[in-house]
């Protein structure tokens, strides 16, 4: 026993980062692309080889970059109606989504490129990303607590469902975590050392999280309380926290236009003149307006101030997250967020054996006195209160990746905990016990990391009943499709109206027609967890189906109008 404790005191942390690296790789591969991650990458790529950056500005371009890069130095061919689309998502008031969705369907399925290759070597950012992410919890868990704690704290976050999931694509929400943490880093280096050049480096930290994603922004308020913290505490004087914090602005508005390199001027022509901007403008002003803001005056100001296309993609965020989109939570269809949605979806979401040990935590900190309190734990508790705050506020709620900061700052949380009550449990194999009920429940459901949950229900095809988007089903089930048609179905023809990325399947030579859901055709049905969360297909939720690809995709084969289950 004492060489196996030898063992992994030596080669824990090795053996670790080679399991997300190994797992990552896996996922990356293996894992059809999601509906969202194509259009990161190819906005991406078009801002590195134009020099412009109107295709999805709702999503910054820092940790977009990374995707690219693979990508420019491969050069797929371009989708044939490059050129139109291109031109269409000019005006800087209008939201190009549609255009950045078709040309990006085109470029991966339908222009002569090996679209499983692109989406892997873009992903390649998202597995470098991850690792990169575990190993700071690593360090930092050390740094700031104890050597123990850091190599649990690793292990609670590189068995994170949501991590490693979403940590293996080209999506930004782990890369913003990453980004995140260390902007924290920085911050508690500047305690340690207050100076410009530390200061510098907390605007580095924060500017790369505000570039990766745009609602790191709550990492401004963390920041900003941070520096009033230890001005309180008489650990920096005042005035040179006013003087730092001056330095890491500057250092945060100048990272801003070093990543939007050759953004585009400021449209300011009217809305009359800009073709289908109205919505996208109305929403805006409808912000602007409840902060009591004049739109046209605003953006003149802001113009000069920001890149263009970055102004433009913080203010249909903003937009987005106060008047929301429509979501489903709990067999209901929500028509904007409601403030239980992230609560419920960590609780549905997260290992049972961790949400034990949170429970423990907060015991812990109602039993530890405010006077014990350390700087780290004013540091992470006030950056989890605001995110949470924030997040529970917001009406935008598509999925659980939302609130990856949080996960990892839970890591830590897990890890102190194990590390209290393994000193004050003599049994040996609690650790032990712990791990394997945290690392089982990812190993049972690696097949679908996407959709995995803690539910105890017989049948995991219900999954859909209690969350869906991207929690569940996000268009990643494209080669499982294919291999059912293929392996069971010997090539048939079957019925789809996949949209998730609705040239794939033709792609992979799956011949897939559209279809009435409240039709009744003989044959083979592929239908969504999204379809049967929709009223058009109630059909099909009374019915068994035929074969469970996954729990976000079922087959359904009826021969006269019967179900062959049945």
């Amino acid at each position: 026993m004492k060489r196996v404790g030898v063992f992994l005191h030596k080669y824990f942390v090795p053996l670790i980062l080679l399991w997300v690296l190994v797992c990552s790789l896996f996922l990356a591969w293996n894992m059809s692309m999601t509906t969202d991650e194509g259009i990161h990458t190819a906005s991406a790529y078009l801002a590195l080889t134009r020099g412009e950056h109107r295709f999805d500005p709702e999503h910054p371009f820092l940790y977009k970059y990374l995707t690219a890069i693979p990508l420019v130095i491969m050069r797929p061919n371009p989708p044939v109606d490059d050129q139109r689309l291109w031109d269409t998502a000019s005006p800087i008031m209008y939201d190009s989504w549609a255009e950045a969705r078709s040309w990006t369907d085109h470029w991966f399925y339908t222009s002569d490129n090996n679209a499983q290759l692109m989406i892997f070597l873009a992903r390649l950012a998202g597995v470098a990303t991850l690792l990169g992410l575990c190993f700071t919890v690593y360090k930092l868990g050390t740094l700031w607590f104890s050597e123990r704690v850091g190599r649990w704290a690793l292990f609670f976050a590189a068995f994170n469902p949501t991590l490693l999931a979403h940590g293996s694509m080209t999506n930004d929400d782990v890369a913003m975590a990453f980004a995140g943490l260390l902007a924290l880093w920085a911050l508690w280096l500047y305690k340690e050392k207050p100076s410009i050049k530390q200061a510098i480096w907390v605007g580095v930290g924060l500017g790369a999280a505000v570039t990766t994603k745009f609602s790191a922004i709550y990492f401004m308020p963390v920041a900003l309380f941070w520096m009033i913290y230890l001005v309180v505490t008489k650990r920096v004087a005042w005035k040179v926290a006013l003087r730092d914090t001056l330095f890491a602005l500057v250092t945060i508005w100048a990272f801003i236009w070093i990543v939007y390199f050759g953004s585009s001027p400021m449209d300011l022509s009217t809305p009359e003149n800009q073709p289908q901007a109205g919505f996208i403008v109305s929403q805006i002003q409808k912000v602007m307006n409840t902060l009591h803001l004049n739109y046209y005056t605003t953006i003149r100001i802001v113009h000069d101030i920001l890149p263009s296309n970055f102004t433009k993609g913080m203010l249909l965020t903003v937009g987005s997250s106060y008047y929301g989109r429509a979501t489903y939570l709990l067999d209901k269809h929500l028509a904007s967020g409601v403030w239980y949605y992230f609560p419920v979806l960590f609780l549905l979401k997260t290992q049972l054996v961790a949400l034990m040990l949170g429970v423990v935590g907060i015991w812990m900190s109602f039993k530890t006195s405010v006077k014990k309190w350390q700087p780290i734990t004013f540091l992470l508790g006030f950056t989890a209160l605001v995110i949470a705050a924030i997040s529970i506020k917001s009406k935008l709620n598509l999925g659980i990746r939302h609130i990856s900061p949080l996960l990892v700052i839970f890591a830590f949380v897990c890890g102190v905990v194990i590390v209290y009550l393994q000193k004050k449990i003599t049994w040996k194999y609690l650790g032990v016990l712990v791990a394997i009920l945290y690392v089982l429940p990812v190993i049972m459901q690696l097949h679908n990391l996407i959709g995995f949950s803690n539910i105890f229900i017989p049948d995991k095809s219900q999954t859909f009943k209690y969350f869906d988007d991207s929690n569940l089903d996000w268009g990643q089930q494209v080669h499982a499709i294919v291999a059912y048609v293929k392996n069971d179905l010997n090539d048939a023809h079957v019925y789809s109206n996949f949209s998730w990325n609705p040239y794939a399947l033709a792609y992979f030579d799956v011949h897939a027609t559209n279809f009435n859901p409240e039709g009744y055709l003989d044959g083979t049905y592929i239908v969504t967890a999204t379809e049967l969360d929709q009223s058009e297909f109630l059909r099909f939720r009374s019915e068994k189906p035929t074969k469970v690809i996954d729990t976000a995709t079922f087959a359904y084969t009826f021969r006269d109008n019967k179900n062959l289950a049945e």
